[in-house]
């Protein structure tokens, strides 16, 4: 063996050197990996299986799933329809899915698991220059707990957004900046928009232009004292005013501070208020009238003059119109028509 053929010999046994190595690193980088990973060859075979994979698809042992598992041809494979995206992707098709992992299933051969799981998967097809696919490589996520919180926290908001919606009150949720981010049913009902119309307006868009200060006070309120309550005229997309009772305070949701309110609508206890202090009023007056004339009121017993309250005589007339709204007319009674006027009375008296 000449040098040239020993050098050349070196150099092989150094590529191989460092392939293994290579290898060997490959497989320590894909048993890292917290996901599933499982590599297929051209004819189905699996070929190499992570820790995380025969833990989520319940292999036996890491030598069950190599070699000896096809997932072309594997009855189970084929019953959850896995052996049919893997005829797509040994045609170069890649593709994510959910696959409901039912290990109950007879066709299951392995019995290390008979429960069911939720998982995600991708599935990539590796190609050689020439464009045929040599390896399939599937990866997959246990999304079963995730999909669970995910279930358990959309029920949750759509039990709190039922609670949220039969509130009565107006609740508006709005950006430091005054922007709508959110509304309950209410308070479309109330101004007369629907959610998508409300969501981004800005809050002053709701306030009377003569109240728009408010707008400032509440937000300077609640950021100095945490809380605010006030009134305010508010203003329906039909132009129409309402007169509102308002409650403010603040939340944080993911780092980012909002203002709330909870608005009433007052208008007819406004309205209400305003009869009531009206007919209040005219009571009043009424009553001071009556009281004017309480009391013993001095008359002189021939001329028929009241003494008023500065000392002065004055005809009854005069008295009466200056204390009450009482308008008099003058006429005779019978008596002092007789009296007065015989022959006038003894006419009306023969007619």
């Amino acid at each position: 063996m000449n040098s040239e053929q020993e050098s050349s010999i070196e150099s092989l046994h150094q590529q191989i050197a460092e392939l293994k190595q290579s290898n060997a690193m490959l497989k320590r980088i894909i048993e890292s990996v917290p996901l599933g990973i499982q590599i297929f060859d051209k004819e189905g075979y699996s070929c190499l299986i992570n820790s995380a994979q025969k833990d989520i698809l319940g292999v036996p042992n890491l030598e069950t799933g190599i070699g000896e598992f096809n997932v072309l041809s594997d009855p189970y494979s084929k019953k959850i329809g896995a052996s049919a995206i893997f005829e797509k992707a040994y045609k170069g098709e890649k593709s994510k899915h959910i696959i409901d992992f039912d290990f109950g299933l007879e066709e299951n051969t392995w019995d290390t698991r008979r429960d069911r799981r939720l998982v995600e998967e991708s599935i990539i097809p590796i190609a050689l220059e020439n464009g045929t696919v040599d390896y399939v490589v599937a990866v997959l996520d246990d999304i079963t707990e995730k999909n669970k919180k995910d279930q358990a926290l959309l029920e949750s908001e759509e039990r709190y957004r039922a609670i949220y919606d039969s509130i009565s009150d107006c609740i508006l949720v709005a950006d430091l900046n005054g922007y709508i981010k959110g509304a309950n049913r209410s308070a479309c009902k109330t101004y007369g928009y629907r959610l998508n119309e409300l969501i981004g307006l800005h809050a002053t868009v709701l306030i009377h232009e003569d109240n728009h200060t408010k707008f400032l006070e509440f937000k300077q309120m609640i950021m100095e004292k945490g809380q605010y309550r006030g009134e305010t005229v508010d203003l329906r997309k039909d132009g129409s005013t309402l007169s509102t009772e308002v409650r403010g305070t603040t939340f944080i949701l993911k780092g980012e501070p909002y203002l709330v309110a909870i608005i009433r609508d007052v208008t007819d206890r406004k309205k209400h208020e305003k009869e009531r202090e009206e007919l209040i009023n005219k009571l009043q007056h009424a009553l001071e009238e009556i009281k004017t004339l309480q009391g013993i009121l001095p008359m002189c017993s021939f001329c028929k003059k009241i003494r008023n309250d500065a000392g002065y005589w004055e005809q009854l007339e005069g008295y009466l119109t200056s204390h009450t709204n009482a308008k008099l007319s003058h006429g005779l009674c019978p008596e002092c028509l007789e009296r007065e006027y015989p022959e006038t009375y003894k006419h009306m008296k023969e007619k």
